[in-house]
């Protein structure tokens, strides 16, 4: 179920479009894999996923792995199943993504940004007990 989309950069040798998704799994378009150059390997038997308006679709199991380096946030290596992606784009992130990663999201301008860095030394906010 898709409940949020946006758009930002994929860098795997050069900048690729993306769009990260609220989902559960990741999917990455095969015309992208392809492009890519990913490693794409074939599991037995079918996926069954439920898709947005409880649809359902069928494909094969068929996985590849990455990493996605956006611009001054952390870089962050998944799998994904190699899948076909509505909307044009390239690649589909979930929960785990945004939890990890937590960019700042521009859901207007369909843009992540990262957080700004809290300096601290390492005797700051720090109480002693005494025993």
């Amino acid at each position: 179920m898709v409940t949020y989309n946006y758009r930002a950069r994929l860098t795997i040798n050069q900048p690729l479009p993306l769009l990260a998704a609220v989902l559960s799994i990741y999917a990455a378009c095969p015309h992208f894999a392809a492009r890519a150059g990913l490693t794409i390997r074939k599991h037995a038997g079918l996926l069954t996923i439920r898709l947005g308006g409880g649809k359902e679709a069928v494909i094969p199991r068929r996985v590849t792995s990455f990493s996605i380096i956006l611009p001054d946030l952390s870089i962050y290596t998944t799998g994904a199943f190699v899948m076909d992606i509505p909307e044009s784009c390239d690649v589909m992130l979930g929960m785990p993504w945004l939890e990890e990663v937590n960019p700042i999201i521009d859901w207007t301008a369909k843009s992540v940004r990262p957080r700004p860095q809290t300096a601290m030394s390492s005797t700051e906010n720090v109480t002693e007990t005494a025993c």
